[in-house]
């Protein structure tokens, strides 16, 4: 799920604290969140017993623990963020105070709170990356979505398949994350790539893991898709019959080109170009029905200059080859020569 490379780099870079006893890492873990206390489950050799690693975006965490030793933790306080782990090796078992036991297998994601009365066990080669996300940040988003006021808090299903399309989602956003951490020197710096990502984190989590406000969320869809995809959207229907870069599609969306790139495969399932070939395609479609030219000018006016590709590509599309459209549209659609194109390149 998470190139060992990145984890690497991750880790050298953000390294927080190294702990030698199981009570340093109770103190680490009840000073990053909340009160817990730790307990060996088998002898504790000379040696490091744990390493954590940990990177913030305001109160936004991504943190690297990493086991040398199996231990069982008990939380005696609250913390009010929801954590989205990724298992990396070895095992876990949680014992939720609402959830009962849950075992995360290494192809699962595990969404849960921190709460008073959470147990926790893990195996002494047990690592896993977890995003930590403030409650708040996310059920003021849901109830900014919502019609009725919000009559329970939030509760994410506490497991996930990591390989299923809310999987794949999640893991997507904590790549991108932990690329932007690795490769730029202070990510997320500036106010507006601050708010931009923390709108796409929300969204991303609400509206892919199932929850109890799913349903709410799901019977009016549109809403959850990002403005920076339907931005880009826009700008490639106005404008696709000219060149368009990614990363002039990624300023009409006010993001970064890869923020852009992960929205369209999470939410649209594929990527910004894959797109715009399918929106020159409706209009070259479109043009052909009308007869606004020969098919080799149309299919050149929207940046097709194999004429066989294009041809392929069109057919896997609508089902048929661009000269069945063309007779079809002989009969439907008679030529008038004061029609004009839907859509012109101005810049």
């Amino acid at each position: 799920m998470i190139a060992l490379s990145e984890l690497t780099s991750f880790e050298k870079r953000y390294l927080n604290f190294e702990a030698k006893s199981a009570d340093e890492v109770a103190d680490w873990i009840s000073n990053q969140h909340a009160s817990i206390r730790i307990t060996p489950c088998e002898e504790v050799a000379d040696g490091t017993v744990a390493r954590l690693s940990r990177a913030t975006i305001d109160d936004v965490a991504l943190v690297l623990y990493r086991y040398n030793l199996a231990l069982k933790g008990e939380f005696s306080a609250d913390y009010d963020a929801y954590f989205i782990c990724l298992p990396i090796s070895g095992s876990s078992k949680r014992i939720c105070p609402h959830n009962g036991a849950i075992v995360q297998n290494p192809d699962q994601v595990l969404i849960y709170r921190r709460m008073e009365g959470l147990e926790n066990t893990n195996s002494s080669d047990y690592t896993n990356l977890s995003l930590v996300v403030p409650a708040s940040l996310l059920e003021n988003q849901l109830q900014s979505l919502m019609v009725s006021q919000m009559n329970a808090r939030l509760s994410f299903t506490p497991l996930v398949n990591a390989n299923s399309g809310p999987g794949r989602a999640v893991v997507s956003l904590i790549n991108y994350l932990m690329s932007q951490f690795n490769n730029l020197p202070d990510p997320f710096s500036h106010p507006i790539s601050n708010a931009n990502f923390k709108s796409y984190l929300n969204t991303v989590l609400l509206s892919s893991l199932p929850h109890n406000y799913s349903h709410l969320l799901n019977s009016n869809r549109p809403n959850a898709v990002p403005r920076s995809v339907k931005r880009a959207e826009e700008y490639m229907r106005e404008l696709c019959a000219g060149p368009i870069t990614i990363e002039q599609l990624a300023g009409a969306a006010g993001c970064s080109p890869r923020a852009l790139h992960v929205a369209f495969k999470t939410f649209r399932g594929t990527t910004p170009m894959a797109v715009l070939c399918d929106f020159r395609l409706e209009a070259a479609h479109n043009e052909i029905i009308k007869e606004m030219g020969t098919v080799t000018d149309i299919a050149g006016k929207y940046g097709f200059s194999n004429a066989g590709r294009f041809a392929k590509q069109y057919a896997q599309k609508f089902g048929q080859k661009p000269s069945q459209t063309r007779l079809i549209g002989a009969t439907a659609y008679p030529i008038s020569t004061n029609t004009q194109p839907a859509s012109s390149f101005t810049g």
